[in-house]
């Protein structure tokens, strides 16, 4: 249980870090600007939060690697919400859908990789 919370709190500190050096926030939420013409980006987001809410976490992720763009900043707000919103799930859900935190944190690290951004390690 121990380990758990410590990986937990690990990514959330990884996603507060990267808000803080790449957008100069504290918080970094994608945000569907026009709603009666939605960008790529946008249709992704929405197909990422439908699986999401499925329980289909596996699939989510898949489609997040599929398509990101290390040139598209909307792409890294995307994935820091989709692990974010992973990492607030119970130990119970994540158990039920096959995904770890252990699984977050080296999804989120992958994501870093592609945009290059080598943060400080915790360990």
């Amino acid at each position: 249980m121990y380990q758990q919370d410590w990986i937990l709190r690990e990514i959330e500190n990884m996603i507060a870090m990267v808000a803080r050096i790449v957008f100069k926030r504290n918080i970094v939420k994608y945000e569907i600007v026009d709603t009666s013409k939605y960008s790529q980006t946008d249709l992704i987001y929405r197909r990422i939060l439908d699986l999401l809410r499925l329980g289909k976490i596996n699939e989510a992720e898949n489609l997040l690697f599929e398509n990101i763009e290390n040139t598209n900043l909307n792409y890294l707000q995307i994935a820091m919400e989709f692990y974010k919103c992973l990492n607030d799930l119970s130990d119970e859900d994540l158990e039920n859908a096959k995904f770890t935190r252990v699984e977050i944190k080296e999804g989120f690290e992958d994501v870093l990789k592609i945009y290059n951004i080598d943060l400080p390690k915790f360990e």
